[in-house]
């Protein structure tokens, strides 16, 4: 049995990002998704667009305008759909801007800024955050919740460059050896054996920048849809359960399996997570 704590966690340490490179990531991230949504529901694709448009626009303060375009010259070739669309382009650049708290009259296009790292996970989230809320708002909910979460699940099927790990032994040092967690979250895990691997997460920076907006359900859509695909893609005989996370319940109750060991999955009790998160394991 090995036990691994990690209460480090510093949303206010400073990281550098590169503006250009965020605004450029999410323009893939959207146009991904207008893709699935093109590929699956056609009909509503169009004014789909025109209404995030609209969406992004009322939740931004910047007002910028691209106007040289050959600044992602590169990014526009892995493009389909935005790119031919220069008022989302425009409110795409302005949500991250407004994220990142930075005015439209800064010279982001060829700086580096060094922000808060919960300032960077909010300029991440925010463009799929608003295109689930505006999913809900066109299609019946329950609908576009299963849509939403079969796009997650894709997008990691399709996208996903995920670690590969042989065993949960191999995942569990991976998670902790390099350090980048430390920081980013609260939790104690446990490597009860060769099979079992179990998580309980308190504080969650993903959880903790979004902390203002009121949907939770929205919230564990776009945090959470994909988690059992990242940990099945990691290792096709692992599977993850669990029944709460910090986007709908108090702490995330993680727990991978390794189905050529385990051969009955059960998902450890509350009472177990409660005593691990006293460390009484």
């Amino acid at each position: 049995m090995q036990i691994k704590k990690l209460s480090n966690y510093n949303p206010d340490k400073e990281v550098e990002i590169n503006v250009k490179d965020m605004v450029a990531w999410n323009f893939i991230r959207v146009d991904r998704f207008l893709q699935y949504l093109r590929d699956n529901r056609r009909e509503i694709l169009e004014i789909f667009i025109t209404n995030l448009e609209q969406k992004y626009t009322s939740v931004t303060r910047t007002k910028y305008k691209l106007s040289d375009i050959d600044i992602f010259t590169e990014t526009f070739e892995k493009l389909q759909i935005v790119k031919n669309h220069p008022n989302l382009l425009d409110s795409i650049i302005n949500l991250v801007l407004s994220a990142l708290e930075i005015t439209s009259d800064f010279k982001w296009e060829s700086s580096v800024l060094n922000v808060a790292q919960i300032t960077t996970k909010r300029a991440w989230l925010d463009s799929h955050i608003y295109f689930s809320e505006l999913l809900t708002e066109m299609l019946d909910r329950e609908e576009a919740i299963n849509f939403l979460r079969n796009y997650f699940v894709f997008n990691v099927n399709e996208y996903g460059n995920i670690k590969q790990h042989e065993s949960l032994q191999s995942g569990f040092k991976s998670d902790y050896e390099s350090g980048k967690r430390d920081e980013n979250t609260k939790l104690v895990s446990i490597l009860l054996n060769e099979g079992l691997y179990a998580t309980r997460v308190d504080i969650c920076m993903l959880s903790e920048a979004l902390k203002e907006y009121p949907d939770s359900e929205i919230k564990h859509t776009v945090c959470c849809s994909a988690d059992h695909a990242i940990v099945k893609k990691a290792n096709e005989n692992f599977v993850l359960t669990r029944t709460s996370t910090l986007m709908n319940g108090p702490y995330c109750d993680f727990c991978c399996h390794d189905t050529r060991i385990m051969e009955k999955i059960e998902h450890p009790s509350k009472e177990f997570y409660e005593k691990l998160g006293e460390s009484e394991i």
